[in-house]
């Protein structure tokens, strides 16, 4: 079975949810942390073809904000005309990477995500992608792209901790090494679902 079908088939069964993204969550975040949404977003987790399938993440630059300078996935706010979370999606896409993804592309909708510190609540799209690559980066938003595998996140050396201040406080934050990067936070929790979503199908259950 073609392995965009596999996944397609993997995110209509009941998602493992919140239980899956806190695996990866820093020490301070609770469920009790999900509260009121006030601003909705989308990110694009992009799987690029075989033999290796990809994923595309971005460094994204310094500038005044709760994200400055972290890896994330391409995305962010829901904007007026924008008719629908996927449409933010593909959206902010392009206007990140250069990528052009269309609804024809979606896979699936992970759970939804809300961020405490900025008030969002984040809609992770998933993509196939069978395009040519050329990366065409918005340089105020993305200082660069990162691209893995998405085998190399079933590799638990890939997993690490470490401490963090935050809000003045040190706490005990798990993330993803990933090319001497630091991926923790939303970005971490997201991807966590993702490969036990991934773990359930054939081609991974046994990695």
């Amino acid at each position: 079975m073609d392995f965009y079908m596999i996944v397609n088939q993997a995110l209509k069964k009941p998602l493992p949810g919140i239980k899956a993204q806190m695996k990866m969550a820093p020490e301070f975040r609770t469920l009790s942390e999900e509260g009121s949404v006030r601003k909705k977003a989308a990110v694009s987790i992009i799987i690029l073809p075989e033999p290796s399938f990809e994923l595309i993440l971005i460094k994204r630059t310094q500038y005044e904000g709760y994200h400055s300078g972290q890896i994330s996935f391409p995305g962010g706010k829901k904007e007026k005309n924008d008719h629908s979370l996927l449409d933010t999606a593909i959206r902010e896409t392009y206007e990140e990477i250069g990528i052009k993804l269309c609804g024809s592309d979606l896979l699936g909708i992970l759970t939804p995500l809300q961020i405490p510190v900025s008030g969002f609540l984040v809609s992770p799209h998933v993509f196939k992608y069978n395009g040519s690559v050329n990366f065409k980066l918005d340089d105020h938003e993305v200082k660069y792209i990162i691209r893995e595998p998405i085998v190399i996140f079933f590799d638990r050396n890939t997993i690490k901790h470490k401490t963090m201040t935050l809000m003045n406080t040190k706490i005990n934050v798990p993330y993803y090494d990933i090319q001497g990067e630091t991926i923790w936070g939303a970005t971490a929790m997201i991807l966590s679902e993702f490969i036990e979503i991934l773990k359930r199908t054939s081609v991974y259950r046994k990695k």
